[in-house]
């Protein structure tokens, strides 16, 4: 059996050398086998990195164009109609009552009528109706595009949000200077103005924006502030 194995053994290795034989021939007489020499993979292709496509950012759009004088037009006439100025004088002093009420610092409805005979923005001759209407005329481009809409057709809306806002600047603005608590003028906040809320030029335009939102319905609150808690 050991014999065989061998002759096996041989008889592969034979083969072997055979099939890998050269011509070159070396001392002895015989062929030596050439060496082999393994194929070169080529080397991989690497492709280019793509570029990423340039963003294009749209070109902004710009807010309608408004016409100052129709708008002015528009708000003025509805903001000191006697009927609502003195609509807002009302609803202003009834507002002192509640806030200084629960604050603890109880003020009447004819003192605050009395003090503040500009309260609530009665009319023309009190300069915060004034600055209520250009407020107005300032915000109203950019609500009417951001709600699709031409500026006339938001006027309505405006003399509203103005009228409210009126009546809730006042009311706190006056509790605060009188008595020293409540959050004063700032009432919605003061993210476009100084946050001193014994400041009356301060909190109009927030005052402004927060009763418009909730006209339209984009905000929840109510008509007294976003953290008002006013109890009747």
């Amino acid at each position: 059996m050991l014999a065989n194995r061998w002759v096996w053994l041989a008889a592969v290795l034979a083969a072997g050398l055979g099939a890998c034989a050269g011509t070159r021939r070396v001392a002895g007489g015989g062929e030596a086998a050439a060496p082999v020499v393994a194929p070169v993979a080529p080397a991989p292709v690497v492709a280019a990195p793509v570029a990423p496509a340039p963003v294009v950012e749209p070109e902004p759009v710009p807010p309608p164009a408004v016409d100052s004088a129709a708008l002015d037009a528009a708000l003025r006439p509805a903001l000191v109609d006697p009927g609502r100025a003195g609509d807002r004088r009302q609803q202003f002093a009834r507002a002192v009552a509640r806030i200084s009420s629960q604050l603890g610092v109880p003020i009447t409805v004819e003192q605050a009528l009395r003090e503040m005979p500009c309260g609530g923005w009665s009319g023309p001759d009190c300069t915060n109706l004034t600055v209520g209407i250009e407020i107005a005329k300032a915000c109203a481009p950019v609500i009417a595009s951001f709600h699709r809409k031409r500026t006339a057709e938001i006027a309505t809306l405006l003399v509203d949000a103005v009228s409210v806002h009126a009546i809730w600047h006042d009311a706190y603005g006056y509790v605060r200077r009188v008595k020293k608590k409540g959050p004063g003028y700032t009432y919605a906040g003061c993210l476009f103005s100084k946050c001193e809320p014994d400041d009356l030029e301060n909190g109009q335009v927030d005052g402004v924006l927060y009763q418009i939102g909730r006209l339209l319905g984009t905000l929840t609150g109510p008509a007294c502030g976003p953290d008002c808690a006013l109890t009747d």
